[in-house]
């Protein structure tokens, strides 16, 4: 094995560390039934293959509506949405449900504070959304908020998808990679006369110059 060989090598192990690093944390068919919620629908979640495809089909729109989802003020049943939204959109689950753990007990207070600020804004400007008392006004601005702050989580991650998979792609690719086939021996042609490459022509070839 040469030096570049090995060093590609390397490098590909590499990226499948980090590549199981980051699915680390989200549901697998093999700690499927850990999670809560989840665990109640295995033959429904081991039926459907698309629920744990990475192709990019079913993976982008996992990323929108597991973010949408996720900063939605629907604390404690977003897992069973975020299967829902699975089968309905035909999205990877593992991304789809990983993605509602953005949103715990630890970060529920700033996250929820932000979109309702950024809802009460939308609102103001736009004057839809506006309830008939202070407290529907303020789920509004929490819905109205989480969908566009979802929905630029999930465009960003949607982007850093496609570039990994760009880069995938053309480290793949990599003419380096392949290796140099064997040159042809010269000595092979060289053994050749200029008499054995002149064509040979039959008695039958009406073509051939006829004796004078």
């Amino acid at each position: 094995m040469t030096f570049e060989e090995e060093k590609f090598r390397q490098q590909r192990h590499a990226r499948r560390r980090r590549v199981k690093r980051l699915l680390r944390w989200m549901p697998r068919k093999s700690n499927f039934q850990r999670y809560p919620f989840l665990k109640w629908f295995p033959s429904v979640a081991q039926r459907r293959p698309y629920l744990w495809s990475f192709k990019r089909v079913h993976c982008t729109p996992a990323f929108y509506a597991g973010s949408i989802i996720s900063f939605l003020p629907f604390f404690g049943i977003q897992l069973m949405l975020a299967l829902g939204a699975a089968l309905l959109f035909r999205a990877n689950l593992p991304i789809t449900a990983g993605l509602q753990f953005i949103t715990n007990p630890f970060t529920m207070g700033p996250i929820y504070f932000m979109t309702n600020r950024i809802g009460k804004w939308v609102i103001g400007i736009t004057g839809y959304g506006e309830g008939l008392n202070r407290f529907f006004s303020n789920i509004n601005a929490l819905i109205i908020g989480g969908i566009i702050v979802g929905a630029v989580v999930g465009g960003i991650l949607d982007l850093i998808y496609r570039y990994g998979v760009y880069e995938a792609r053309k480290f793949s690719m990599d003419p380096r990679r392949t290796r140099i086939p064997a040159q042809e021996n010269p000595e092979k042609s060289s053994t050749q006369t200029p008499e054995s490459k002149k064509p040979i022509h039959s008695n039958n070839d009406p073509s051939a110059d006829p004796d004078p």
